[in-house]
């Protein structure tokens, strides 16, 4: 019967998550003061009741929470033996660049790759919006 829609705001995102909790109200039909009950999110399992009405009453919480990474690989075609031509012992050489597209800090970032050894083998973090194209570099001499 009832739908609400809120609109995101920066600090929201910052805060990582937003609360909210609704109340319904109804008149006592005999005259009394008027009932109400706060809203339950039925993902909280701790079920708080606070007024000890028996019915459980958590605000639903909405993790705004978005970790995400992009990464790009290029490649650069160095010619060894300077032949002019593509054969075996050249050398392909690769950059990574890792972004954090996300809204949240990144840590502990690596790099790996199933067919080249990436250097360094560290770590490393971002900040929302950065990016980094100078750590990590592999070869790849062709055989």
């Amino acid at each position: 019967t009832y739908t609400a829609s809120y609109v995101i705001t920066p600090a929201d995102i910052t805060a990582g998550t937003f609360s909210n909790t609704a109340v319904a109200t109804a008149t006592d039909p005999l005259g009394g003061p008027d009932i109400t009950d706060d809203s339950d999110d039925p993902d909280n399992t701790t079920d708080v009741d606070p007024d000890n009405d028996g019915s459980p009453d958590d605000a639903t919480v909405t993790d705004l929470r978005q970790g995400l990474l992009d990464i790009t690989k290029t490649d650069t075609y160095v010619d060894t033996n300077a032949n002019g031509i593509i054969d075996a012992g050249d050398t392909i050489n690769y950059a990574f660049t890792v972004s954090n597209t996300g809204n949240i800090d990144l840590t502990g970032i690596s790099v790996t790759d199933a067919l080249v050894t990436v250097t360094p083998a560290t770590t490393i973090d971002l900040v929302v919006g950065a990016s980094d194209n100078s750590t990590y570099t592999a070869s790849y001499v062709i055989t």
